[in-house]
């Protein structure tokens, strides 16, 4: 962090016993949804490959705290909750491709899974796990806000951001939802946090409808 300039920050913001942030935005999904109806593919993958490409084009998003070190991954796993056949929420994850097609096969075949209840109980909330990013969905709302339970015992996975949306609605023509970006002020602050929103808009309005594959960054 020295490096970067934010070494003070980084100290102050982390000495809070939660230095969690948050900003809550519409988003423009328009083409998200049109996208997923034309080919048959699902919406939220479709959203969570744009998300975590979003999430990858920020170095920030991308720092997680590792001992008393502070450390940049290439490339983060998405983690994300799905509801079960039985009714309950479980959390699933698969490894991360840049590639469309390659990233909807995993995550197709981890949700089935997890779905069916073949899912990694060894994974399942294992705090020593920081390449990921944790995201979910509210579905059922148009949620305006949102605020994550953090293990404040644990400096590292408090430095994994967490990602929500909920439901999208429709008024003339347009579809949008409420997506909730949080992250640790001691690595990400407010400029990081807002482009990502602004690169995961960018990459949305890249979408050609009658195009296969979603745009990568």
């Amino acid at each position: 962090m020295e490096a970067l300039g934010r070494k003070k920050h980084f100290e102050w913001f982390n000495s809070f016993s939660d230095p969690t942030f948050s900003i809550n935005l519409r988003i423009d999904v328009t083409k998200v949804v049109r996208h997923a109806k034309t080919h048959g593919k699902s919406f939220f993958i479709e959203l969570l490959y744009l998300v975590t490409e979003a999430l990858h084009s920020i170095p920030e998003m991308r720092m997680r705290i590792k001992g008393e070190d502070v450390v940049i991954f290439d490339m983060i796993n998405p983690a994300y909750t799905i509801l079960t056949d039985d009714g309950n929420f479980d959390n699933c994850r698969h490894q991360m491709t840049h590639d469309y097609d390659e990233f909807y096969a995993r995550a197709s075949k981890a949700i089935a899974e997890t779905k069916a209840g073949i899912s990694k109980k060894d994974e399942f909330n294992d705090l020593s796990i920081i390449d990921d990013f944790y995201i979910t969905s509210v579905p059922w709302v148009d949620i305006t806000a949102v605020t994550h339970p953090q293990p404040t015992f644990s400096r590292e996975n408090m430095s994994i951001p967490r990602i929500c949306w909920g439901k999208y609605t429709e008024s003339d023509g347009v579809f949008s939802l409420t997506l909730n970006l949080a992250a640790n002020h001691a690595l990400v602050d407010g400029k990081p946090l807002s482009f990502t929103a602004v690169n995961l808009q960018t990459l949305i309005d890249r979408i050609d409808v009658e195009e296969e594959k979603l745009p990568a960054w």
